[in-house]
């Protein structure tokens, strides 16, 4: 194989997002740790896969279904210039993505739904994104899914769960899930607390992403228009209160340094677009890794403190990966384009 097929294929696969989206699920399996097992006997690998192979089969057949405006607009590309074959390209976007989906369903039923409806997010999202602004909403959703995917991931022990409500300080702890009903606060309540608390994490990340994709709207012209702008730092912004609410009472301090690397990132990609478009939607693609960080190291000192199943070690994987995936990010952009 060739080199400039194999970094053709790595661009048409944003390959350099990747670390991103693993850090992405990683996050969800540590929200469905401390909510749902205490940290006992962690599922990683099959829905970082999963994230991964939807992925890369989703960009694929956005590539595949693009290549006529490609032709007129951006005939420098790898199937518009004939480097990568059509009929290839659709081969492979499906067949990762039934990679994907068979992975979700090693899992269970819950990370098989969520797979389908990443599949979904991406067919919507191909077929209207070039139509309408809307498109950024479908977009968005294809990232907010990872997280209930690694979420769903954990086994739930509804014999452990309730420890949570001590250390949080909402009310006190009982060792078995009947107890709580006379003390307010029943197994459905627990679901939904569940689902509650994943979804504003989900809800951030989509936020952060619909809000890129309006500046990377704008990636051939010359300038971002007003509106993109002044909408995209709006909803890039709103992540900050989604995935700091959680912890920042328990661990103020940790909360805000978390938020640094995240803020730092964000001003210095937005300032960048005054140069290059593509170079300032580049760096606030990288930065979805510090979105993560921002829940990541208050999350890693919680499982260090508290009582949960984790080793010190264990626990900083969730800020190490999310950390280091940034970092490796900037460095796939140097071999392969994000966007």
């Amino acid at each position: 194989m060739r080199k400039q097929t194999i970094i053709d294929l790595l661009a048409a696969g944003r390959v350099a997002n990747l670390p991103s989206v693993v850090s992405n699920v990683l996050l969800g399996c540590g929200l469905g740790m401390f909510l749902r097992n205490f940290g006992q006997d962690p599922v990683f690998l099959f829905p970082c896969l999963a994230g991964c192979f939807l992925y890369v089969g989703g960009c694929f057949y956005n590539d595949w279904a693009d290549r006529k405006w490609d032709a007129e607009n951006r005939p420098e590309r790898a199937i518009p210039s004939q480097r990568l074959k059509p009929l290839a390209m659709l081969l492979a976007s499906l067949a990762l993505m039934c990679l994907g989906v068979v992975c979700a369903f090693v899992i269970g039923t819950g990370a098989l739904f969520i797979a389908g409806w990443i599949v979904a997010s991406i067919l919507v999202y191909t077929w209207i994104h070039k139509k309408t602004a809307w498109g950024v909403l479908p977009m968005g959703l294809c990232r907010a899914l990872l997280y209930p995917l690694g979420f769903v991931a954990q086994k739930w022990d509804p014999n452990s769960w309730s420890n949570h409500f001590q250390i949080l300080g909402l009310r006190e702890g009982t060792e078995d899930k009947a107890e709580l009903a006379p003390k307010g606060m029943s197994y459905d309540s627990e679901v939904w607390f569940q689902t509650q608390t994943v979804s504003i994490f989900a809800v951030g990340l989509l936020l952060y992403v619909a809000g890129l994709s309006l500046f990377a709207r704008a990636e051939s012209k010359p300038v971002v228009p007003q509106l993109n702008r002044v909408l995209g730092i709006l909803f890039m912004s709103l992540v900050v209160i989604g995935h700091s609410h959680f912890l920042v009472f328990e661990f103020p301090a940790w909360s805000a340094l978390s938020l640094v690397p995240f803020l730092v990132l964000l001003i210095t990609g937005i300032l960048a677009m005054k140069k290059s478009v593509g170079k300032g939607v580049s760096l606030l693609l990288a930065n979805i890794c510090l979105v993560d960080f921002i829940f990541a190291l208050p999350l890693a000192i919680g499982f260090t403190q508290w009582d949960f199943a984790l080793t010190t070690s264990q626990a900083l994987v969730f800020p190490l990966v999310s950390f280091g995936g940034f970092l490796l990010a900037l460095l796939l952009q140097k071999i392969a384009p994000a966007t």
